[in-house]
């Protein structure tokens, strides 16, 4: 199975995208500004409280747990999840495939790991486990719906200027390399 996973812009989205990368494995895309702005993520980053009220903004069934590594083997505990890695990173808890751990690190991408780095990195056994009761419910903003090669044009438009200037310069230093 190909495992979804949704990178993170800044040290501050982790927790935002881990709940976008949970909503894409269920099949719903939303844009990590929306998630953002759902779960409350601020200068210092999302609290498990923050992702929880998140979850339930955009349409999950969301409790905290604390699940020992055992249930998780034996497939007790419906994944993915969300595990605060390192104490200081969130990240989504796949389960287990084979030996390793699948998790998708949103600084990383999709990583397999020992169960020794999971007991090493995860010892509270917390986790943020999502239910996607209304999920489908929540209607479709327009902003989940921007490509990213357009977001990124929509934000030069708003700086023509900048964006004239930035033109010009570069067609000026364009002919004094062909000189």
């Amino acid at each position: 199975m190909k495992y979804p996973v949704v990178l993170q812009h800044n040290d501050q989205d982790c927790g935002a995208a881990c709940l976008a990368t949970i909503a894409k494995y269920y099949g719903r895309v939303f844009s990590l500004s929306r998630v953002r702005e759902a779960a409350g993520t601020g200068v210092m980053g999302t609290t498990l409280l923050n992702l929880r009220q998140g979850a339930k903004v955009l349409g999950f069934d969301a409790r905290g747990v604390k699940v020992p590594m055992e249930l998780i083997d034996k497939n007790v505990v419906r994944l993915p999840g969300i595990i605060h890695w390192k104490g200081v990173h969130w990240v989504v808890l796949y389960g287990r495939k084979g030996r390793k751990y699948a998790i998708a690190d949103p600084g990383y991408g999709i990583r397999y790991i020992s169960p020794q780095e999971l007991q090493q990195h995860w010892p509270n056994g917390v986790m943020l486990l999502l239910e996607p009761r209304r999920l489908l419910e929540i209607p479709t903003d327009d902003r989940d719906r921007v490509s990213g090669l357009q977001r990124f044009f929509e934000r030069f438009w708003s700086y023509p200027s900048i964006l004239a200037e930035a033109l010009l310069l570069n067609f000026i230093l364009g002919l004094f390399a062909i000189a």
